[in-house]
């Protein structure tokens, strides 16, 4: 058979998947095979046939046969990530989106294919991070972030309202994909430590009672969180709060973000938690908290006014506000007496006891549901 008869039967195989018959496709593409076994094409309409007819391993078999066949060839390499996606696969999907970047990033200028470097790199972080796979996700969101920060300067610069609205659109996109992940990374960090601990304690003490033991693992979790929290601060490694203050700063607590915002608020809380009671070190971080409970109540995001869809800020500015003359002079314990500091006046609060009614309030009448 001639080479004009092969491409003959392929064009008959793109016509069947154009029209969703896919095992005719599957029928014309054996014909071509059976006279030229090294037919890319065919191979390429074998995968999305078998794709779209659920018979994935007869897919993958085809991708990666040309895939050897023709290694910088994208088409394959895009068949191979679509199908891993589908299945769940996603250490192979990563791999193939790696390729795909590594070929994007190769390619000339001119090339479409140089153009759709960015998408891969996304679909990278995303099938890294469903994966489990956090510090490659953290690395590719990381990169992605700073890509679109600087596209983002790049468009100010030009007076283009609508340019900079998507270049910031994308920009907080990335940020929240960012955060998802290093929420996650911590997260995995705190409940590894958890259950080390528990091991320690169960092996220490066998035969401890349900009851006794959920008791226990609260008291752990909370042990191991503030633990957790006091790091965090003492070796600047909590990377997740600096990605949380830029997308508070660039939108307000609606949704999708309010997340964002309970996490950030819940952080400051460890924080407090993290630094003994009654001192001016625990006082001045629950004014933090408070300042920044009081702006999310409000709904502002720096000079913007949006709505707040959480009860949780009103949650966390009722749990911290204790009485003010804890923190004042002799009466706070982490001062020294006879040292004779130059001000033993605590920072002023945003919100103080007094307020505690009117925030209830609020909070009633805003989220009934929560009360």
């Amino acid at each position: 058979m001639s080479s004009s008869s092969v491409k003959r039967i392929l064009r008959s195989a793109r016509e069947c998947l154009g029209r969703r018959e896919y095992k005719e496709a599957l029928q014309h593409c054996k014909e071509a095979l059976a006279e030229d076994k090294s037919c890319y094409d065919a191979y390429i309409y074998v995968g999305k046939a078998a794709f779209h007819l659920k018979e994935y391993v007869q897919a993958e078999a085809a991708y990666r046969r040309a895939s050897d066949l023709e290694p910088r060839n994208p088409l394959a390499w895009q068949g191979l990530a679509e199908l891993f996606t589908e299945t769940g696969a996603w250490a192979n999907a990563v791999e193939c989106y790696s390729q795909l970047v590594l070929l994007a990033e190769a390619a000339p200028e001119s090339d479409p294919l140089r153009g759709r470097r960015t998408v891969f790199q996304r679909r990278f972080a995303e099938a890294a991070a469903r994966g489990r796979m956090l510090a490659a996700a953290e690395a590719a969101w990381r990169s992605l972030t700073e890509a679109a920060g600087e596209s983002l300067a790049a468009a100010g610069g030009g007076g283009d309202d609508a340019a900079v609205n998507a270049a910031e659109e994308d920009l907080v996109e990335c940020l929240c994909r960012l955060a998802d992940v290093q929420l996650a990374v911590d997260a995995s960090e705190i409940e590894a430590r958890v259950e080390q601990r528990l091991a320690a304690e169960g092996a220490a003490t066998p035969g401890v009672p349900t009851e006794q033991l959920a008791a226990l693992e609260s008291a752990i979790r909370g042990a191991v969180e503030g633990e957790w929290a006091e790091e965090a601060l003492e070796l600047d490694a909590d990377h997740a709060s600096a990605t949380l203050r830029r997308i508070i700063a660039l939108r307000p607590p609606s949704p999708p973000y309010v997340p964002y915002y309970d996490a950030f608020l819940k952080r400051l809380r460890k924080y407090i938690q993290a630094s003994p009671p009654g001192s001016m070190d625990r006082h001045s971080r629950r004014a933090v908290l408070l300042a920044a409970a009081k702006a999310t109540m409000e709904g502002r995001c720096g000079s913007r006014a949006g709505g707040c869809c959480s009860p949780y800020p009103y949650d966390a500015a009722l749990a911290m506000l204790e009485v003010e003359h804890e923190v004042v002079g002799e009466q706070d314990p982490s001062l020294d007496p006879a040292s004779s500091p130059p001000s033993l006046e605590p920072p002023p609060l945003p919100l103080l006891v007094a307020d505690c009614g009117r925030i209830a309030t609020r909070l009633l009448h805003s989220f009934p549901w929560s009360a």
